[in-house]
C-alpha cells in the first residue's frame, strides 16, 4: 500500500435507544456534532447523531422500523444495543487506496460515495463485512477541504449515509451481506 498515514476517523455504533446512549455520553463529555432524525427511505430508515470529544468521535445509530426492520434495528437483535457496525478510516488518496486494496483481493459493499461543497469533499466507499456474519465493516474516507469554515469536509454528509443506506439495504434483500467476508468469501 502506499506511503500514507491513514488516521482513525470515526465509529459508528447501532443502539436499540439511540436517546439514552447521546444522553449518556454527553454527561461524560461529549457534545453532538451531528444529527438526522431520518436517514433510508419509505420501508425503514434510522435516526443517527454524531457525537465527539476531542478527536474522538461515535457516529450513532437507531433503527426506525416501517413496512420492514430496519437494518440498524437488524444489527442490534443479532448482536445487542451498542454494537460496532463499521470503523472509519481516513486515509490521504481513497482512489489509490481502493485501487490497492481490490488488487489484493478486498471487496468494496458501495461504490465511491461523494459529497461536496463550495469549501471542500467528502468522498467514501464501504467493504464488505470483515468476517462471515457482518458484524462490522470498514469505511475509507477522504476529506479535502479547499477553504476554512464550516464545510462538508469536516462532518457528514447526508447523500453519503443515504448511499451506504440503500447498498447495505440492497445486500440485505439479496442475502448475502450476513454470509460474506471481507474477500467476498462465503464459509
Amino acid at each position: 500500500m502506499t506511503e500514507s498515514k491513514p488516521r482513525l476517523d470515526h465509529l459508528a455504533i447501532a443502539f436499540e435507544d439511540l436517546d439514552w446512549a447521546v444522553e449518556a455520553l454527553m454527561k461524560m463529555g461529549f457534545r453532538k456534532k451531528w444529527h438526522r432524525d431520518r436517514i433510508g427511505d419509505e420501508k425503514s430508515a434510522m435516526k443517527t447523531t454524531v457525537l465527539e470529544w476531542g478527536s474522538v468521535n461515535f457516529a450513532m445509530m437507531q433503527g426506525i422500523d416501517d413496512q420492514i426492520t430496519s437494518q440498524i434495528t437488524e444489527y442490534s437483535k443479532r448482536y445487542g444495543s451498542g454494537i460496532l457496525q463499521h470503523i472509519a478510516i481516513e486515509v490521504e488518496n481513497l482512489d489509490e487506496t481502493i485501487r490497492e486494496l481490490k488488487a489484493k483481493g478486498f471487496r468494496f459493499l458501495t461504490p465511491i460515495l461523494l459529497a461536496e461543497d463550495q469549501r471542500g469533499k467528502l468522498i467514501q466507499a464501504f467493504t464488505y463485512p470483515l468476517c462471515p456474519g457482518g458484524k462490522f465493516f470498514f469505511e475509507l474516507n477522504q476529506r479535502i477541504q479547499l477553504e476554512e469554515g464550516d464545510t462538508i469536509a469536516k462532518t457528514f454528509a447526508d447523500e453519503n449515509v443515504k448511499g451506504l443506506w440503500h447498498c447495505v439495504a440492497k445486500a440485505i434483500e439479496e442475502g448475502w451481506l450476513f454470509k460474506v467476508n471481507i474477500f467476498g468469501e462465503m464459509p
